[in-house]
């Protein structure tokens, strides 16, 4: 993991900051694109999960167990402190960043990134498990 943040944070940053909220955190792709800056406290260090971007429509976190309150590490509230809020989304679409970032289509970045290293294929969901 170390290796993709690391080579994203230089060559591709939109991609870093949704895999190391991912791997800070262990969220899903969706819930991490639904976050919305609303949803999270820098004060208090949490972000409080409730949407979840699927198939390119905002919908509800999966279940009533997934809307949670998360803490936020120092590692990735010292990113996040460092983003322009200039959506109400946290991770907004590189192409027009007063929309939402849809998981269909950071997917294919994700893929595009990923074909450039030279690790094994990864999906966006191993992040996820690599955290729970």
């Amino acid at each position: 993991m170390k290796t993709i943040l690391d080579t994203a944070k230089k060559q591709a940053p939109h991609v870093y900051g949704v895999c190391l909220t991912q791997y800070c955190t262990g969220c899903r792709i969706g819930e991490v694109l639904g976050i919305r800056w609303s949803a999270v406290d820098l004060t208090q260090s949490t972000i409080l999960v409730l949407l979840k971007i699927h198939h390119g429509e905002i919908g509800n976190v999966k279940a009533a167990q997934s809307r949670r309150t998360i803490p936020i590490p120092s590692m990735l509230k010292t990113y996040l402190e460092s983003l322009p809020k200039i959506s109400d989304w946290v991770f907004p679409s590189p192409m027009n960043k007063k929309k939402l970032w849809s998981d269909t289509a950071y997917q294919h970045v994700w893929s595009d990134f990923r074909d450039k290293l030279d690790v094994r294929p990864l999906g966006t969901h191993v992040s996820h498990l690599e955290y729970s």
